[in-house]
């Protein structure tokens, strides 16, 4: 399952969609995205926006909506950080 702010779509992102294999997400930063993935299934969650600051922010709303579930397996939260300076942060975020 893909979740994209993008909302230019491609032949590969159509193709996702007709798979029901991805969701336009409106904003990072808004739980119905995660709330229509059903992210507290998932294995794994794969943060990687074209800033950090917007994966930062992302991590840390998917953080809150996991901890909310209060799941006993939390999926494993991976970002992609393209600034060296801004690992920490990440990692702060969770």
């Amino acid at each position: 399952l893909v979740i994209d702010t993008d909302k230019n779509l491609d032949y590969d992102k159509q193709l996702l969609i007709d798979n029901n294999r991805l969701i336009i997400a409106s904003y990072h930063g808004h739980n119905d995205s995660l709330i229509k993935a059903q992210a507290e299934l998932a294995e794994k969650i794969i943060i990687a926006h074209d800033t950090d600051e917007a994966s930062i922010l992302a991590t840390m709303n998917t953080r809150e909506y996991l901890e909310a579930k209060n799941q006993p397996n939390t999926p494993e939260i991976i970002v992609r950080i393209l600034y060296f300076e801004n690992i920490s942060k990440a990692k702060r975020a969770g």
